[in-house]
């Protein structure tokens, strides 16, 4: 019985094997004593329990071992799956990254309009095509032989909003350096303690210079404009957002503003087609 296992040790050629025997041995250590009772409490000889014990032993060694170099086969092909996405998200982020720039009108248009929510759309519209393609965008609907409804890719939505922030924040950096003299007077107005011209309070025309400014400002800082009719006078909202603000208060006024909107009547505005008859003059 004895030759029977040391030849069966000796057929040990791989680590695999190895793991197996060691495992048994193991085992057979951990359990000799209680099964060796067990066996000489039922007359059994123990050559026979050294046999049973060894066999029983090895099988399970072997199962334990099979089970975990099955867990280990599904970790493995798991993480090298999770990796090969990664690789794949990572360099469709870089495509993303770098096209940004270079997209045409009418795509910015539609990445634009699906920021907000799935929109209905022509199949034939221009920029859809490429957008589809590239798998910046998706057909969630379709409605008839031509629209569909379309949703962003929710990688290339966190990307373009990062882009168009940069974006945004690049132009209020640029237009706060190059102010013109007319532009920094429509903005006193949100660091004055009191509105000196384009209200009814003041009774003084704004002119229209610095109005047009202002109005321009809307775009190149990204002003808020409303507009109301109040009794026949129409008001117009002037608001600063956070970003500007503090731009402005950081490079140019050096102090938090008196205010953040500015309302003007564009009865008090020079040539804004509204002029009253009861403001004074302004050169």
């Amino acid at each position: 019985m004895l030759d029977w296992i040391a030849k069966f040790f000796d057929s040990i050629s791989s680590v695999r094997s190895a793991a197996k025997a060691l495992g048994a041995v193991f085992l057979v250590l951990w359990l000799w004593q209680p099964v060796s009772k067990k066996f000489a409490s039922t007359g059994f000889p123990d050559n026979y329990a050294v046999l049973f014990l060894t066999v029983g032993a090895f099988s399970a060694s072997y199962l334990v071992l099979a089970f975990l170099e099955f867990c280990w086969l599904s970790i493995k092909s798991k993480l090298v799956s999770l990796r090969a996405k990664e690789t794949k998200q990572s360099e469709f982020k870089r495509i993303i990254k770098k096209s940004l720039p270079h997209l045409k009108l009418p795509e910015l248009r539609i990445l634009r309009e699906l920021l907000a929510s799935d929109m209905r759309m022509d199949i034939h519209r221009e920029g859809i095509g490429w957008l589809l393609r590239s798998r910046w965008i998706s057909q969630v609907h379709q409605l008839s032989a031509t629209e569909f409804i379309f949703q962003l890719n929710p990688v290339v939505r966190a990307l373009f909003v990062d882009y168009e922030r940069n974006q945004y924040e690049e132009m209020v950096d640029r237009t706060v350096a190059q102010l013109t003299e007319e532009q920094q007077k429509f903005l006193d107005l949100f660091w004055q303690d009191t509105l000196i011209y384009g209200t009814q309070s003041s009774q003084t025309l704004m002119p229209y210079g610095i109005y047009h400014a202002g109005d321009n400002l809307v775009v190149s800082l990204g002003l808020s404009k409303s507009i109301s009719n109040r009794d026949g006078h129409f008001q117009e909202q002037f608001s600063l957002n956070d970003y500007v603000c503090s731009q402005l208060q950081s490079q140019v006024y050096r102090s938090p503003p008196v205010r953040h909107e500015v309302e003007l009547d564009l009865a008090y505005v020079q040539g804004s087609g509204a002029t009253g008859g009861g403001a004074s003059g302004a050169s």
